[in-house]
């Protein structure tokens, strides 16, 4: 995923996603927690961040039990794919 914008663009980017962690976190929303945590983690991954968007990521996917056939589910799980290939090495 390549990002277009400025750099004060992106930061805004990754500001909003923070706060939209937070704001999942706070009222219990799994889900969405991670749909949010997934875009962050691409945000991260394209500014060369592996560890840390898989750090992000990965403890977040842990959680769920069930469910991954849905979208948000695939879409971290196929991240994660591509951070542990860019890393070169399986996390954890």
């Amino acid at each position: 995923m390549q990002l277009r914008g400025s750099d004060e663009d992106i930061q805004k980017a990754e500001e909003q996603y923070r706060m939209a962690i937070d704001y999942c976190q706070k009222f219990g929303s799994l889900t969405l927690e991670l749909r949010a945590a997934t875009r962050q983690a691409q945000l991260l991954q394209s500014k060369s961040k592996i560890v840390e968007a898989h750090a992000l990521l990965a403890p977040l996917y842990a959680k769920f039990t069930e469910g991954f056939d849905t979208l948000y589910l695939r879409d971290a799980k196929t991240l994660l794919d591509e951070l542990e290939i860019k890393n070169g090495e399986k996390f954890g």
